[in-house]
């Protein structure tokens, strides 16, 4: 299998889109907290997936961490720790320091139908705090694995002390670099799923993701459609220029009740 599958670190950073408010404001005002904190949280998640299932295989892409073997060789449940340094590394390459301890179990040699959970113990992200338990799922094999990641009672505490908590599961498809397991750079994710929860400022969301395309290449997807609890719809493929769908670029289109803001991810 190709572990790279797990190296998904802040796929859904780009569905840090601009929902419409839900409070007394106008038609045309937009609302960035549910949808920023929604992306924030599955990121995290993705994340945490990541460092979980590439310690499970030794640890390849994190040197920086020490890994421990909690149960017997060769026995199943396989329990493993992972431990980063006081002062934190980038486990992932992506310039982000990780302190604290990950807990992984796996319940029998990773393949089709294998099942990883993952919890946390003074966990943090570049000084964000994380909790709760993910469940990682593997569902097919070549030439297009799935894994199904599941975040439960999760909370993420930002620097400023506040949370965000949610429940989510998104199903991850590759649909292009499975069969190159020493190449990163054309990964091709297809991306479906749904998630609840609480945002920093106390507000309840719902999102729902469908056909979302997401290229190693590009920080932000290429395609498909966000669905919003307030009604919101977001179009990656529709930013606005014609000319550029399928184009990597941070400039998408965010519709309710008929009227369209096209806006920039990046900012």
């Amino acid at each position: 299998m190709k572990k790279s599958i797990l190296k998904i670190s802040a796929i859904l950073f780009a569905l840090a889109v601009f929902t419409l408010s839900a409070c007394e404001k106008t038609d045309t005002s937009v609302d960035t907290q549910s949808a920023q904190d929604d992306a924030r949280a599955q990121s995290a998640t993705a994340d945490a997936f990541a460092i979980a299932g590439d310690g499970g295989d030794g640890g390849k892409s994190i040197g920086c961490a020490t890994i421990d073997l909690l149960s017997e060789p060769g026995v199943f449940p396989k329990r493993i720790k992972i431990t980063f340094p006081a002062e934190g590394c980038e486990a992932l390459g992506n310039g982000v320091l990780y302190t604290g301890v990950i807990y992984v179990t796996f319940d029998k040699i990773w393949g089709e139908g294998a099942t990883l959970t993952t919890t946390f113990e003074n966990y943090s992200f570049d000084g964000n705090k994380f909790e709760g338990t993910i469940t990682g799922t593997y569902k097919k094999i070549l030439p297009y694995p799935e894994h199904t990641i599941t975040a439960t009672n999760c909370v993420l505490t930002k620097t400023d002390g506040k949370t965000i908590s949610y429940n989510s599961t998104q199903t991850f498809k590759m649909i292009e670099g499975a069969l190159t397991p020493l190449i990163l750079s054309d990964n091709v994710l297809e991306i479906n799923g749904s998630s609840s929860g609480t945002n920093a400022a106390g507000v309840q969301f719902s999102t729902a993701s469908i056909g979302i395309i997401k290229a190693n290449g590009c920080k932000f997807p290429k395609a498909g459609t966000v669905t919003f609890g307030d009604g919101a719809i977001l179009n990656f493929d529709e930013d606005g220029d014609s000319t550029n769908a399928m184009v990597c670029n941070s400039l998408v289109k965010v519709t309710k009740l008929g009227i369209s803001v096209v806006v920039d991810l990046q900012k």
